[in-house]
């Protein structure tokens, strides 16, 4: 059917014309459709006329939104603590800024150590036992730590309290650990560096200055190497050492500096160790 507005040719049964959009006369018999009208937007073709301008500032929106999230305005410039290292008080004792008293104890091959002998290189020195359960929580921390510094100029060594040659043997293979333990069997040493609880960690500069002592366990090996680099830095005077609260250590009874675990409580929850059963613990509310 031709559009008398437009001439332009129509199905027979068309009720307005495609191209103008004007009413046509249907012949008569014939059912007309009604189509929406052309100058009508379709759905297809609304996407095929403005589709590319709403991609546009949908992508214009993206960017934004990524760049305000990952710009800060004016970021704080980084900053270096330069404080001076602990200074000895002079007195040989445990306490911060102390010259760490001397021992001679034997390692596992029953060779005899001193601290001593170690002046002049920085020393780590952990005092725990095997029947201790932060002590075990942080040992492969420790050993890491000891894998990659081991030949550098920091000396890591740890201290059994009160235990035998055996007991830590079975301890080290069965936890595939290879740290380097000094035996303490009649705990002198721990009652010279005044331990009331374990694991204490000293960290001692290459004058025998204690620089830190942390009293409880590490969570991560980044909190020991975090200790390390600070007493490192401290030999060159360039830093002080961390003083990140610990975690909750173990109580020891003071009296007679025997070992003896007391309960301790957090958030309601108490937490104990048994040191006359192997890794005999309990956790109840």
């Amino acid at each position: 059917m031709k559009c008398k507005n437009c001439d332009n040719e129509n199905p027979s049964d068309a009720l307005y014309c495609a191209k103008c959009g004007t009413k046509l006369d249907v012949a008569p018999g014939v059912i007309p459709r009604v189509p929406a009208p052309a100058t009508s937007v379709t759905r297809s073709g609304f996407w095929k006329s403005y589709g590319w301008i709403i991609a546009f500032f949908v992508i214009i929106a993206a960017v934004i939104g990524i760049a305000a999230m990952v710009y800060e305005p004016n970021p704080p410039p980084a900053t270096t603590s330069k404080v001076t290292p602990v200074q000895t008080t002079g007195t040989t004792g445990y306490q911060i800024g102390n010259t760490a008293p001397d021992f001679q104890l034997t390692d596992l091959a029953g060779r005899n150590v001193t601290l001593s002998s170690l002046r002049g290189k920085p020393v780590v020195l952990n005092f725990w036992a095997t029947w201790c359960g932060p002590c075990k929580a942080e040992m492969p921390f420790l050993q890491q730590v000891y894998n990659e510094r081991k030949g550098t100029d920091i000396i890591i060594l740890t201290i059994d309290l009160g235990e035998s040659l055996s007991k830590v043997q079975g301890f080290l293979t069965d936890n595939k650990l290879t740290l380097p333990v000094l035996l303490d069997t009649t705990q002198t040493t721990a009652k010279q560096y005044g331990i009331s609880a374990i694991p204490t960690t000293f960290f001692i500069d290459g004058n025998g200055i204690i620089q830190n002592r942390r009293i409880g366990s590490f969570s991560n090996k980044a909190q020991i190497d975090a200790e390390i680099n600070n007493l490192l830095q401290i030999k060159a005077g360039t830093t002080q050492a961390d003083t990140t609260p610990p975690s909750i250590p173990i109580l020891m009874s003071p009296s007679d500096n025997a070992i003896i675990p007391q309960p301790t409580f957090l958030d309601g929850w108490v937490f104990s160790w048994n040191p006359s059963v192997d890794n005999e613990s309990g956790i109840h509310r």
